[in-house]
């Protein structure tokens, strides 16, 4: 460590400086040799950055750097032994060498210039690691194959169609062996592609190059071949043979597919809250990078709380300020669906702040995320009313306005699943049963309602807080209209609402107790195959890991899983859609100001485009915690 210090003492950058490597030349098996440097990073040092996955620091190799010793690890030790000249030195930025990561100071100052050390750099080497290094069977030719395929779909021209098949779809045992070296290159193959920090890395640089043991593939020749092979422009490239093996290995491609179309994505700008929101299932070992690894991709000044990258505030400080900062860049609590997407894990967090740390998987579908994300625009329950945001204190609390809409009387069963697993048609029909009886209940206790709140059928406002009011195709396609009503009614079979006499079969009023018939597992049908119906889509995106409630007037609505009753239902200035929020013990000692913890974001049936803030309702200033 004595020797780590002076080193770094030597060459230490200041102000818009910083270190760069100079690997010296050498042959195979010799000693890897360096000597570092400080340049002006706006200056004309020409240097090339290395994107990597720093791998185990139990197995350090050392190196020599300036004449000290040095242990780096092995996977960047086989980068460098990679990326020497035999002949001439070679100029590199690497992290884990120029930055001194036990100073928290430096640290934090070089990591908040990463943007611009990428930007200026002439090339990324994109290091994958060895091509055996993870999966000991691939050999280069099997590698190659893998690269080759990429070329192949790349250099396909449109309307002229090859016959050739590349290796990866012939069903040959070399076929066999390229798609397992394509699952060891891939997304769950190699750990590059689950690093929140090579996200940057893979799309600031004006030029990058990805580098799998000695094989060599330029970042514009993947980009491009993921564009010519998805479904909606394959028919102008390839052959209808072509086609069908590119959907036969669908779940093998779009391990590739996926990511780079998000670093497209994340390239054309979706904004900060969907850019960190994308990538938030990616890993770091400082969870505080799940904001600061990203901040190279958001416009300067709009996170002007944390791009200044402290390691000394802790991950909640860094989360709340991160949320504070998008809510005001968005003008508007979007970040709040976020905020309650996943459960908390990072301590003493804010329950409005969102949790960067809590990470989601990539399944067979749409995160729920995304589908809160793309519905949130298609509503405005506060109508006119603008964001009103005050923090507090040390920004554990903020304060906005506010009305109380209703409290929460009664919540129906939730059907969980994960991402990776189907949706099966009888669960959700289930749901949906279960919550026409709470409609039920609610009618049979209070007889002179025999209209919904806001003078429209009892039957109408559930058959469209069932779908959410809108036709989904990933995106929100419509609002839905009467003729559509159909599709409940057949979802449900026999049990239906009857706005005079209540549930009916045939026009009889059945038994209150018809339940499902139990299938058995290899009976059931994934809802999800049916993903061209639009309806279905919306089935899917309000039923499972949701929980349908009914308030104390009446009021119904789909919310957050751990809604409860006596959660309150409101609608904040600068909130489209209403939440779900939950009193706090320090409520009953603040008297006007609540004190309350965000659950999540809701559809309330009847309010969600400003009706109850065109009733003119008093509006009150609560605090959030």
């Amino acid at each position: 460590m004595a020797t780590k210090s002076r080193f770094y003492a030597a060459h230490r950058p200041v102000g818009r400086q910083v270190r760069v490597l100079d690997l010296l030349p050498g042959n195979p098996g010799d000693n890897v040799r360096c000597e570092i440097r400080v340049i002006d990073l706006d200056g004309d040092g020409q240097y090339d950055a290395l994107s990597y996955v720093w791998g185990d620091r139990a197995e350090e190799i050392n190196i020599n750097v300036s004449g000290d010793c040095f242990p780096v690890t092995r996977n960047l030790h086989g980068a460098l032994t990679r990326l020497r000249d035999r002949e001439k030195h070679r100029t590199l930025w690497i992290d884990q060498i120029c930055i001194e990561q036990a100073n928290n100071d430096e640290r934090a100052s070089q990591v908040a210039m990463m943007r611009d050390i990428y930007r200026r750099c002439s090339c990324c080497a994109i290091w994958l690691g060895e091509i055996n290094q993870y999966k000991k069977h691939i050999t280069v030719q099997d590698a190659r194959a893998v690269f080759d395929f990429f070329k192949f779909s790349a250099d396909a021209q449109r309307g002229l169609f090859s016959s050739e098949m590349p290796i990866l779809f012939q069903d040959t045992d070399d076929g066999a062996c390229a798609r397992a070296a394509y699952a060891a290159f891939a997304m769950y193959g190699n750990p590059w592609w689950s690093r929140v920090w090579t996200i940057q890395e893979a799309i600031i640089p004006s030029s990058a190059v990805f580098l799998w043991g000695s094989l060599a593939l330029p970042r514009a020749v993947l980009f491009l071949a993921t564009e010519k092979i998805r479904m909606d422009q394959m028919e102008y490239y390839f052959t209808d043979e072509f086609a069908s093996l590119r959907i036969l290995h669908t779940p093998l491609l779009r391990r590739v597919l996926y990511p780079i179309r998000g670093f497209l994505h994340s390239q054309d700008d979706d904004g900060p809250l969907a850019l960190l929101m994308r990538w938030r299932h990616r890993n770091a070992t400082d969870p505080r990078d799940k904001v600061y690894a990203l901040l190279g991709l958001v416009p300067q000044s709009v996170m002007s709380s944390v791009e200044h990258c402290s390691y000394d505030a802790s991950p909640a400080i860094v989360f709340e300020q991160a949320t504070i900062d998008l809510i005001r860049h968005e003008g508007g609590l979007r970040p709040f669906i976020g905020s309650a997407d996943l459960a908390h894990k990072t301590p003493d967090l804010a329950s409005w702040a969102i949790d960067f740390a809590s990470c989601n998987v990539v399944g067979n579908r749409q995160l729920r995320w995304w589908n809160h994300f793309h519905r949130h625009g298609e509503f405005n329950a506060c109508g006119d009313r603008t964001l009103d945001l005050r923090t507090r204190g040390d920004s554990k609390q903020i304060e906005l306005t506010g009305l109380r809409i209703d409290e929460i009387l009664d919540v129906g069963e939730v059907y969980t699943v994960n991402e990776d697993e189907s949706i099966y048609l009888t669960q959700v029909v289930q749901i949906m049963r279960g919550a026409l009886r709470l409609v039920e209940d609610f009618r049979s206790s209070h007889p002179f309602r025999n209209k919904y709140t806001n003078g429209e059928s009892w039957k109408s406002a559930y058959w469209r807080t069932m779908v959410g009011d809108l036709l989904m195709a990933e995106f929100p396609v419509q609002r839905v209209e009467d003729q559509h009503e159909r599709f409940v009614r057949d979802l449900l079979g026999q049990e239906y609402l009857d706005d005079s006499t209540g549930v009916v079969v045939d026009g009889g009023v059945i038994d209150h107790q018809v339940s499902l018939k139990t299938q058995n597992d290899s009976h059931k049908t994934p809802i999800w195959n049916h993903g061209e119906n639009e309806l279905w889509e919306s089935v899917c995106g309000m039923i499972p890991n949701h929980a349908f409630f009914i308030t104390q007037s009446g009021y119904i609505g789909i919310g957050p899983a751990s809604t409860q009753p006596v959660d309150e239902v409101w609608i904040f200035h600068g909130g489209k859609v209403p939440f779900v929020m939950r009193r706090t013990d320090a409520s009953k000692a603040m008297g006007r100001h609540r004190t309350l913890n965000l659950v999540g974001d809701a559809y309330v049936h009847g309010i969600m485009d400003g009706q109850a803030m065109e009733d003119n309702h008093e509006t009150r200033n609560v605090i959030l915690s």
